[in-house]
């Protein structure tokens, strides 16, 4: 009797502190993002002793707050066993010492709660699923739920600085074996490859993957670039080993949405609004738009206002609505899609 009142004791406190801190850290409403928290420093738990051999597997679902510098702040069990107050606790301990570099809205960092899954197997091994952020998403129509998805492209992409040391795998060259290795590389805003993702091989089990991870983490760009400032973003590449040649390192952009982006040729400045123009505030407000094969904007919402509550949402809704753009293209015909941008309202 006594160990079940413990048991309950525990349960309870747990609730009490996950509830705290989902209060002190509330899910963004209506945030959307231009691109997921990436993942840079993992951290699985060592299999803990108290599981015996009956209870496995075990499924832990962990929610994380990740905050605006990658860090985690807050983290709570959703779904995992019954009256096991130790598991919960050594997961939530290890999910805090993960290292993320934020997720980014219009390329400026932004906190988001995200999940992910820890299973125990039978085998006293345990696996990590990939996280999934569960902030509110605004979708382009090229992008689905739970996939990376970049809404806003960067004025400038990365380009290479200090270029891949590469080196033709020995037993590949010694049977002049040719490969193609395409990846996704992150580059941070200083220039740096934080990580690597969705990286295939046309010819696997010759080393060309392992050639081409341990170069690329040794190479250096320079930024891309938004608005003029050095933001991070993820850079399709494409490597071709070929007849013992040196490697060849290209970008690759076949899978962008569109060959080219809506460009504006009447820009409408937004009318201030009059209450804030008496007390003089300023602020800003983030729009989404949609530009038809016409170049014209068929919808216009605002996904975040700085200071709401004075008018600055609706008049940059109106002025987007009158702005003229040539539309994007894609495969050279006409086509509508998505765009964000920032208004700012200054004196």
């Amino acid at each position: 009797m006594r160990r079940l009142s413990f048991i309950i004791i525990i349960l309870l406190i747990t609730l009490i502190c996950s509830t705290a801190a989902y209060a002190k850290y509330p899910p963004p409403e209506e945030l959307p993002y231009s691109d997921d928290p990436v993942l840079l420093k993992p951290c699985v738990p060592d299999f803990p002793k108290f599981l015996d051999s009956g209870d496995l597997p075990v499924s832990v679902t962990i929610q994380t707050y990740i905050s605006k510098k990658g860090k985690v702040k807050a983290a709570r069990v959703v779904n995992g066993p019954l009256n096991k107050p130790k598991l919960e606790k050594l997961c939530i301990k290890s999910t805090k010492k993960i290292k993320f570099y934020p997720a980014r809205l219009l390329f400026e960092p932004v906190p988001v709660w995200s999940e992910y899954r820890l299973t125990f197997n039978s085998d006293k091994t345990i696996s990590a699923g990939d996280f999934t952020t569960i902030s509110a998403i605004i979708n382009q129509d090229t992008t689905k739920i739970g996939e990376r998805s970049q809404s806003v492209l960067p004025d400038a992409m990365p380009v290479l600085k200090k270029p891949f040391s590469l080196v033709y795998p020995e037993d590949a060259y010694r049977n002049n074996i040719n490969g193609e290795v395409i990846l996704d590389i992150f580059v941070d805003h200083k220039g740096k490859i934080r990580a690597i993702d969705n990286m295939k091989c046309d010819n696997p089990g010759n080393g060309f993957e392992d050639a081409v991870t341990q170069a690329a983490f040794k190479s250096l760009h320079k930024p891309a670039r938004y608005n003029g400032k050095p933001v991070a973003c993820w850079v399709p590449t494409k490597v071709i080993f070929k007849d013992r040649q040196r490697p060849f390192v290209a970008p690759r952009y076949d899978n962008c949405p569109f060959d080219s982006q809506p460009e504006i040729y009447r820009d409408v400045a937004p009318v201030y609004p009059v209450k804030a123009q008496h007390i003089r505030k300023t602020g800003y407000v983030i729009i989404k738009a949609y530009v038809n094969y016409l170049g014209k904007v068929s919808n216009a919402h605002a996904i975040k206002c700085s200071n709401p509550g004075f008018g600055f949402e609706q008049a940059a809704i109106n002025a987007a609505n009158r702005c003229r753009y040539k539309p994007a293209k894609k495969d050279g015909v006409p086509a509508g899609c998505w765009i964000s941008y920032r208004v700012n309202f200054e004196f």
